[in-house]
């Protein structure tokens, strides 16, 4: 999905977490050669951990 901000995904994501059963946290961010960000990853807090 694409939002018009950071702000406005992760309010969904956090949102639909919380209704699954699961919460969230930020795991990479991506910037432009300007300093802008691109992309900003969410994923389950448990994703990548035994």
């Amino acid at each position: 999905m694409q939002f018009l901000s950071i702000e406005d995904g992760l309010k969904f994501y956090k949102t639909y977490a919380e209704a699954c059963g699961f919460n969230v946290r930020k795991a990479t961010t991506t910037k432009s050669e300007k300093g802008d960000m691109d992309f900003e990853y969410f994923l389950c807090n448990k994703a990548s951990f035994k």
